[in-house]
């Protein structure tokens, strides 16, 4: 898929670069709607760290791409999934207010999120 956006920001990231949090939003909004085309880049061997990099930042952005896909594509909500459990605690509680604010609560990986955030306090899932 030469030229997607996506597949430029994995590759940026893949080099060391710091994409914009617009960069980042955009190629969420191509994975979101264009996920048939767009998945397999994800589970691309040689891209997973990049492929993490870019869900961590949509996950603290609040990304409603990202949260939405997630609703729509069991394959990726397992895979984000994975990554919200590796992900520092601290930086969950400080998406928490973004998740709100965006009415993304109810969303399968904002409820998900909270859940940990909220249970990890005493213990939950």
């Amino acid at each position: 898929m030469p030229g997607s956006k996506l597949e430029d920001i994995l590759r940026r990231l893949s080099q060391g670069a710091n994409p914009t949090d617009r960069e980042v939003a955009s190629a969420l909004s191509e994975l979101r709607t264009d996920f048939q085309r767009t998945s397999d880049i994800l589970f691309d061997d040689d891209l997973k760290l990049a492929v993490y990099s870019l869900i961590q930042r949509g996950i603290e952005l609040a990304d409603e791409d990202l949260f939405i896909a997630c609703d729509e594509h069991d394959s990726l909500r397992r895979l984000v999934y994975r990554i919200v459990k590796l992900m520092d605690p601290e930086k969950l509680e400080e998406t928490v207010d973004e998740i709100l604010a965006r009415d993304l609560e109810r969303t399968l990986l904002g409820s998900y999120i909270m859940r940990r955030v909220l249970g990890g306090r005493g213990g939950g899932t």
